[in-house]
């Protein structure tokens, strides 16, 4: 049996470890006998069996255990892929982008005319030198989800200090598909973009609903960050 390093493992984020935790189980063989059951499991899973029959409307069904597990843990189910998004996706993206901003407050721009604006500088800004990434969850070949981050050029210093910061934005998951750890796993994959490129700071305006998922992957309010609104600004007497 090989050595593993239980210390480069643990350098994996949480997402990745229980994603190889469920890889490795799958590769157990189905039909393998080799794991066999202790009396204790064996009463434990008999205690469960008696408990069901007794009130089987108490059971949920595998696809709701399922969803509740990687809404807690916070890992898109195996039905979702997660990918980084082409200029091709644009259009989609800025339907998303309306449904979006539609759920926030009330919109002042017909849908038709912000789709095509929006498309237009979505495609420009995907391609491969410009300073916006974004990402996608696609289920079963339909995008459902999206984050986006922008890459944000610090002036030069001459000290020991990443002289880029990433803001991270327009985060969204179509109703239908939330609750099953695919905010999660778009923050995971924009954050680990963030960590390979060595940016300085990752800074973001969260909405109510969305704060406690920054804050489950280390997002904090900082005394540091000042913010003013200038449209806001009364003029001085």
């Amino acid at each position: 049996m090989s050595t593993i390093d239980l210390s480069e493992l643990l350098k994996l984020s949480e997402a990745e470890r229980i994603q190889l935790a469920q890889d490795l189980w799958d590769s157990i063989p189905a039909e393998s006998d080799a794991l066999a059951l202790s009396e204790e499991q064996i009463a434990e899973l008999d205690r469960r069996l008696a408990e069901h029959e007794a009130d089987p409307a108490s059971a949920i069904s595998w696809e709701e255990a399922r969803a509740r597990l990687h809404e807690r843990f916070g890992t898109p189910d195996p039905l979702t892929v997660i990918r980084a998004a082409a200029p091709e996706d644009a259009p989609v993206l800025a339907r998303l982008r309306y449904e979006f901003r539609r759920e926030l407050g009330e919109v002042v721009e017909a849908e038709s005319a912000f789709v095509e604006r929006c498309t237009a500088w979505m495609a420009e800004r995907l391609g491969p030198a410009g300073a916006w990434r974004c990402w996608v969850a696609e289920r079963e070949g339909e995008i459902v989800g999206t984050a986006w981050v922008q890459w944000i050029e610090k002036i030069p210093n001459p000290v020991d200090e990443a002289e880029h910061h990433a803001y991270i934005t327009n985060c969204y998951v179509r109703p239908a598909a939330r609750g099953g750890g695919i905010g999660s796993g778009l923050l995971e994959a924009a954050l680990a973009w963030c960590r390979d490129e060595g940016v300085d700071a990752v800074i973001l305006w969260p909405s109510a609903r969305s704060r406690s998922l920054y804050l489950r992957h280390g997002f904090a309010a900082r005394d540091a960050l000042l913010e003013l609104r200038p449209a806001a600004l009364k003029p001085s007497a």
